[in-house]
């Protein structure tokens, strides 16, 4: 039996499957409302969106406590809209 074989590159898997989509400014504008609000929040949270650590593996920690707390602050606050 013979195995399929793909290329490691992300940007041809889509053109192996045949669906390749070119991001338009009408399919990007919900996408950019939806993403900069959480982005614009954070960014306080986090010394003004610079990190405070040196490295990848700390990085990612501070960045994984800046969206946990963000998450957490947003199941607060519907909590208490809901209440």
């Amino acid at each position: 039996m013979r195995r399929r074989k793909f290329p490691r590159r992300l940007r041809a898997l889509p053109i192996i499957f045949g669906r390749v989509r070119r991001a338009t400014p009408e399919m990007m504008r919900p996408r950019r409302c939806a993403v900069e609000y959480p982005f614009g929040t954070t960014k306080p949270m986090m010394a003004g969106g610079r990190f405070l650590t040196r490295g990848l593996q700390g990085t990612r920690t501070e960045m994984a406590l800046s969206v946990l707390a963000y998450n957490i602050l947003r199941a607060i606050n519907i909590k208490a809209a809901v209440a």
